[in-house]
């Protein structure tokens, strides 16, 4: 791992968070709730690979969870008390390796998966 940080290290990070902020930006086109990034001390934007989406109720969380799995869209629940009450995310985890294509099946995938749940939070 490490020879591979040290070797394309750069570009690796430069495409994890380009497809970090992809994601970001496609969610947000769905309408849902995104986790903004922070930002550092000097302003800069802190973009990190994990991109949550503010679902609220644990019970929905939990359920859209499951149906995104079935459909092949892997997310992490975080349900209280790791989060506040009514504060239920999920939470999508990229790589530098992921594509396009791959990020935009999954945008389509969750687009379709969120019809069914017309509660969730929308920005």
């Amino acid at each position: 791992a490490l020879r591979v940080v040290r070797s394309e290290g750069p570009g690796l990070f430069e495409r994890l968070l380009a497809n970090a902020d992809y994601l970001r930006e496609g969610l947000r086109q769905l309408g849902l709730e995104v986790v903004e990034p922070g930002k550092l001390p000097d302003g800069t934007v802190a973009t990190t690979p994990v991109v949550p989406v503010v679902v609220g109720d644990d019970w929905q969380a939990v359920l859209l969870w499951k149906a995104l799995f079935d459909q092949g869209v892997y997310t992490n629940v975080a349900i209280h008390p790791a989060v506040p009450p009514g504060g239920a995310l999920l939470r999508t985890s990229l790589m530098a390796t992921h594509e396009r294509g791959h990020l935009d099946r999954a945008l389509a995938t969750i687009e379709r998966v969120i019809a069914d749940f017309p509660d969730l939070p929308r920005a």
